[in-house]
């Protein structure tokens, strides 16, 4: 089977952990990204969101999924995996029909061994 560009793209970021201003993710990649974690123990953590307009890169959206609270690093592993894919889903179907063009940066977090 051909992999497509998205594919070899997501499968990068998974490897490496994070995305790069050079590999920024659309929001079908960005979906991609999250269901690839739910498997491989891995959550995306942080997002940067970005609006691309008139030749300029426009932040959008910063924010981190989970904080250091220590409550937070208690909770088990599949929740928060769990958690990461819906808001993740949702941010991604958003940007996809927002019209604009909307990429993506994220950094993963994987599960404590």
């Amino acid at each position: 089977m051909t992999r497509r560009p998205a594919e070899d793209k997501v499968a990068k970021v998974l490897a490496d952990g994070l995305s790069d201003p050079r590999s920024h993710l659309n929001g079908t990649e960005l979906l991609l990204l999250s269901e690839g974690c739910l498997p491989l123990d891995r959550i995306i953590h942080t997002i940067e969101g970005f609006v691309l307009k008139d030749g300029f890169q426009y932040l959008a959206m910063e924010f981190s999924l989970f904080g250091q609270d220590p409550e937070e690093e208690e909770r088990p592993w599949p929740d928060r995996a769990k958690d990461s894919h819906a808001i993740v889903s949702e941010i991604g179907a958003a940007a996809n029909a927002s019209g604009e063009i909307v990429v993506f940066q994220v950094w993963l977090e994987w599960a404590d061994d």
